[in-house]
């Protein structure tokens, strides 16, 4: 849940609106809540942090201090929200004018006879921007997405070398990092549910004789998961799991042969480096 609030936080600074944990907030009322959505199942399934963006909100841009979940302790006066809504018709007022109204149109209707159509255009004042705020409210989304996708895991490989043990021989080395902000499993649901994927490291270009470690090579952390404070005069870190692993691999060969590194699992992608013997 660390996880959840601090890229809520990102979500918070970009949209203007507190980032709200729906298992919690939307089962307030037992009778009437909210029942499931994509992103629960990506993260009670997949382990995988996910958000759903909320891209207006009428009141808040007139002003109206936002709470939510509605609770009784901010329930409010029949004066208070009539002093919400004169907010709300200032705003359109001010900010749309004559287009917030539809002109009342006569229309002939099949069950009711002749009837008037019109006024408040809701559609496009309360559940969807005006049409010319539109760009604004993509441009809040688009800039919280890349920064959640920003603080995704970055494998790197780094450090690829290989040395001469006898003829035709070669021991090859690598370090395999994540240099981004989330493990490389995704969250840690992804470990309880045991769905987290290790990373696997493979070598092409060569034929292995022996490795130092399996396949799966497990998982790497986040910057996110390293504690850090500082004292005397220096940065200190608390225990963590690892960001970076040794990889290591003795293979045979001939001088000038290309081989490729691999690391890479689905949460993480992939990152490779090349060398020649």
């Amino acid at each position: 849940m660390k996880l959840y609030h601090e890229i809520g936080l990102m979500g918070t600074e970009e949209m203007g609106y507190a980032c709200t944990n729906i298992f919690d907030e939307f089962l307030g009322d037992q009778e009437s809540y909210s029942s499931g959505a994509y992103d629960d199942w990506l993260y009670q399934t997949q382990g995988i942090p996910a958000y759903t963006i909320e891209f207006w909100d009428l009141m808040i841009r007139a002003g109206v201090k936002n709470f939510w979940p509605t609770k009784e302790k901010h329930s409010k006066t029949d004066i208070e929200m009539q002093d919400d809504f004169y907010l709300a018709i200032q705003w359109i007022d001010e900010n749309i004018g004559k287009d917030a109204i539809k002109p009342w149109t006569k229309l002939d209707h099949p069950q009711l006879g002749e009837v008037e159509i019109g006024g408040f255009d809701f559609k496009f004042t309360v559940q969807n921007p005006p049409c010319h705020f539109l760009e604004q409210e993509v441009e809040k989304g688009t800039r919280f997405m890349m920064r959640y996708a920003a603080a995704l895991p970055h494998l790197t490989v780094t450090q690829a070398a290989a040395e001469k043990q006898a003829e035709g021989v070669y021991k090859v080395t690598a370090v395999a990092t994540n240099t981004g902000y989330l493990p490389t499993y995704g969250s840690r649901e992804a470990i309880n549910l045991k769905i987290d994927e290790p990373l696997t490291a493979s070598i092409e270009g060569v034929d292995v004789i022996q490795a130092a470690q399996p396949a799966k090579i497990g998982h790497l952390e986040g910057f996110s998961g390293v504690n850090q404070a500082y004292r005397y005069r220096a940065i200190m870190t608390s225990p963590h799991q690892p960001c970076a692993k040794k990889l290591e691999w003795i293979v045979s060969g001939k001088p000038g042969d290309e081989i490729t590194i691999t690391v890479k699992n689905k949460k993480a992608g992939s990152a490779a480096a090349k060398i020649q013997l």
